[in-house]
């Protein structure tokens, strides 16, 4: 398969860097989305059996997301490693 020409490989490294930022921000808000039930459930709130199984859901759910994100910018990370290697080879094919 030919290699594209290097307006192409160049724009789809654009768009590639332009998802890598927007994942970042996605992960970032991913990760914390359960902040503001966490700062309100402590003894002073709620306390027993219950709220304890709760709070350790919420933990579950907590850990859950923050694992998500983390593959949310390690994804981001490949897309950034992709961009480069489309503007080196736009580089290559316009200099060649």
């Amino acid at each position: 398969m030919p290699t594209p020409p290097p307006a192409v490989l160049k724009a789809a490294a654009t768009d590639l860097r332009e998802c890598a930022v927007a994942q970042r921000g996605h992960a970032s808000s991913c990760e914390t989305l359960l902040d503001a039930v966490t700062k309100f459930t402590n003894d002073t709130t709620w306390s027993g059996t219950y709220p304890d199984q709760v709070n350790a859901q919420i933990a579950g759910w907590a850990r859950d997301l923050t694992a998500t994100a983390s593959a949310m910018r390690a994804d981001a990370k490949a897309w950034d490693s992709a961009a480069t290697t489309f503007e080196d080879e736009a580089g290559k094919a316009h200099s060649g």
